[in-house]
C-alpha cells in the first residue's frame, strides 16, 4: 500500500474532535492541540508513517497595549512532511501560524498553532467551527465599498490560533459622559491624545481583512473606542500614537461600532503652560 494510500486510511480513521479546551478570557471552547496529536498520531504511527515539521521562517512584531507594555507576535512558517516508512515516500505541504504573547513563548505557541491546524486540514478534521458563522466579526469588518483592504496571500492553513492569547481588542467602549468636541460634515469629532493601538486581521466570506482600533484620550480623561480599515488612516493613526501629537480624530457610527473617517493634528495652547494629562 502506497503513502496515499496510507493517508486515506487515516482521514477515514479521525473522527471529529472533541473541544475540551476553553479560553476563559474570551470565554469560547477550542480543539486543543494534544487532542488532535494524540489522535492523528495513533493512526499515522499506527501504519508506519512518520510526521515531521520543520520551522522555514519566523518573524516577530511589536505590539503596544493600551496600558503601555511591549508584547510580541510572532509568526511562522512550516514545512509538514509525511513518510513512510517502509517505502520512503514523502508527502509535503506548508503551513503557518501566528502565537502573541507577553514574554518568550509567542514562536512555541505559533508552532503549535500551526501543526495543529496543519494536521486538522490536511485530514479535514471537523470540530464545528466555521469562520464564515462568525457573526461578530462580519459586523466589526463591515464598512463602505470605498475603503480598501489589504488582500493577504492564501496560506494552507493561516489562521490564528484559539489557545493564545490575541492581541488587545479594541472593543466599542460604553460612550462616554461628555459629547463629542464637534461635528464635521455628519461626522463626529474627538480631540485628544491616541493613547492605544490594536492591529487586527482575519478572514471572513469576503476575504482577508486588516484593521486598526485605537483609543483616544481627551484633555479631561475620557476616552472613545474606533477602528478602520483604510490603510492611510492607519498610517496616520500609527503615526500620531508614535509622537503623541494631540489629533482631532472623526469617526462615524455603523452599527454599534465607531469607524474612524479622518485624522487631523491639531495644535493645543493650554492656559499657563499646563501639560496636556497623558
Amino acid at each position: 500500500m502506497g503513502l496515499y494510500a496510507k493517508l486515506v486510511e487515516v482521514s477515514k480513521a479521525v473522527e471529529r474532535i472533541p473541544k475540551n479546551g476553553t479560553n476563559a478570557f474570551h470565554g469560547y471552547k477550542y480543539a486543543m492541540e494534544a487532542d488532535v496529536s494524540e489522535t492523528v498520531r495513533k493512526e499515522l504511527a499506527g501504519r508506519g508513517i512518520v510526521f515531521v515539521p520543520s520551522v522555514v521562517s519566523t518573524s516577530h512584531r511589536e505590539i503596544q497595549t493600551a496600558k503601555g507594555k511591549t508584547d510580541q507576535l510572532v509568526t511562522v512558517v512550516l514545512t509538514c512532511k509525511f513518510t513512510d516508512a517502509e517505502t520512503g515516500e514523502t508527502v509535503e505541504f506548508g503551513a503557518a501560524g501566528e502565537g502573541y504573547d507577553s514574554g518568550d513563548k509567542g514562536l512555541y505557541k505559533a508552532i503549535t498553532g500551526a501543526v495543529k491546524y496543519a494536521l486538522m486540514k490536511f485530514f479535514l478534521i471537523p470540530t464545528g467551527d466555521d469562520p464564515e458563522a462568525d457573526h461578530r466579526t462580519d459586523a466589526a469588518t463591515a464598512e463602505s465599498p470605498s475603503q480598501s483592504r489589504t488582500q493577504q496571500a492564501a496560506a494552507f492553513v493561516g489562521t490564528r490560533q484559539p489557545a493564545a492569547a490575541p492581541a488587545p481588542q479594541a472593543r466599542p467602549a460604553a460612550a462616554p459622559a461628555a459629547a463629542p468636541a464637534a461635528q464635521q460634515g455628519g461626522a463626529n469629532v474627538f480631540r485628544g491624545t491616541i493613547t492605544g493601538v490594536f492591529p487586527r486581521s482575519g478572514t471572513n466570506s469576503r476575504g482577508s481583512w486588516k484593521s486598526l482600533g485605537i483609543t483616544v484620550t481627551g484633555l479631561d480623561g475620557q476616552s472613545i473606542s474606533a477602528s478602520t480599515f483604510n490603510e492611510e488612516l492607519q498610517i496616520a493613526l500609527n503615526e500620531a500614537f508614535e509622537s503623541k501629537s494631540p489629533v482631532d480624530v472623526k469617526w462615524t457610527v455603523n452599527g454599534k461600532y465607531k469607524n474612524v473617517v479622518g485624522v487631523d493634528s491639531v495644535s493645543m495652547d493650554l492656559p499657563g503652560g499646563e501639560e496636556p494629562p497623558f
